[in-house]
């Protein structure tokens, strides 16, 4: 999956950097297509991390902001989705940190973890936001810790009530000081 997602972004933006996170020993095939590989730092085993999977990734993301590898403009894409359309051209709307969202009343999280886009022109606002991200992830129950605590924490932060009033397709949002 992740060889297709690459592929469509290089399509799309053929000189994007294209980094792969993941955790620890996790074993990355040969000539997989990327230009780097970030490889998160874990307290457990890999066999572990499947039971607490979103404070994984989120604690991946918040350790990837912090490194050297980071720079901006940053696109963090789920290696399931593939690339229609240029999503640096979005990054234009001057915000710290960019997602997609439901208008649906009914979904379980109106916001999806799946592309969070970072313009990274303010570091430490982007680094607090994944901070605070993977802190609310490791503080939910051992359910959400597995699978969809990450869209659950990303709901809490911008406010569930501020994302159902959306009316627009751009919406600025200021959470915690952050520009979303």
């Amino acid at each position: 999956m992740f060889q297709m997602m690459a592929a469509s972004m290089r399509r799309i933006r053929p000189d994007v950097q294209v980094h792969l996170l993941t955790l620890g020993d996790t074993v990355v095939p040969a000539g997989i297509d990327c230009d780097a590989v970030f490889r998160g730092e874990i307290d457990v085993s890999l066999e572990q991390c499947w039971e607490r999977l979103m404070v994984e990734e989120t604690l991946c993301w918040s350790r990837y902001v912090h490194s050297d590898l980071f720079g901006a403009p940053t696109v963090f894409v789920d290696a399931d989705l593939l690339v229609q359309k240029d999503p640096f051209a979005l990054l234009s709307n001057e915000f710290d940190v960019g997602m997609t969202y439901s208008l649906d009343p009914l979904a379980r999280s109106m916001i999806n973890a799946g592309v969070i886009l970072v313009d990274g022109r303010n570091p430490d606002k982007v680094r607090t936001f994944f901070d605070t991200l993977a802190s609310l992830v490791s503080s939910y129950d051992a359910e959400e810790q597995r699978w969809n605590g990450d869209q659950r924490a990303l709901d809490e932060m911008v406010g569930r009530d501020t994302i159902a009033k959306i009316e627009t397709s751009v919406r600025d949002i200021e959470a915690g000081g952050i520009r979303c």
